[in-house]
């Protein structure tokens, strides 16, 4: 199985945001589907992660960062980023995979990345 975005819900990075988001706005960030929290991204964690990785891009790079989109390097919570151009006239494409697999007691754990 395989997806776009993978959040560690043990993970002290995501569970201190999640504190944080809760304190903040007084909720739990949402899920876009009502189904397996797992395979749909969390709203909050995704914008976390939008704003931080284009941010960074951003103050590292200005308004160039498109040139060095294989050199921006950040540490997210539920997805990553690897943009690749289809061809000169295009936009970019995000073609970073999560592989998972099911535990025995239906639990998704990563089981790496392209």
């Amino acid at each position: 199985c395989f997806n776009n975005f993978y959040p560690d819900y043990n993970s002290p990075d995501v569970l201190r945001f999640l504190k944080k988001y809760k304190q903040w706005f007084g909720t739990e960030p949402t899920i876009n589907l009502n189904s397996n929290k797992d395979l749909y991204p969390n709203n909050g964690l995704l914008g976390y992660d939008a704003v931080l990785f284009f941010g960074t891009a951003i103050y590292s790079f200005g308004s160039s960062f498109e040139a060095c989109m294989s050199d921006i390097k950040v540490d997210l919570l539920q997805c990553d980023f690897k943009f690749e151009r289809t061809n000169n006239w295009s936009g970019f494409v995000n073609n970073r995979l999560y592989f998972i697999n099911f535990s025995d007691t239906y639990d998704l754990f990563s089981i790496g990345t392209n």
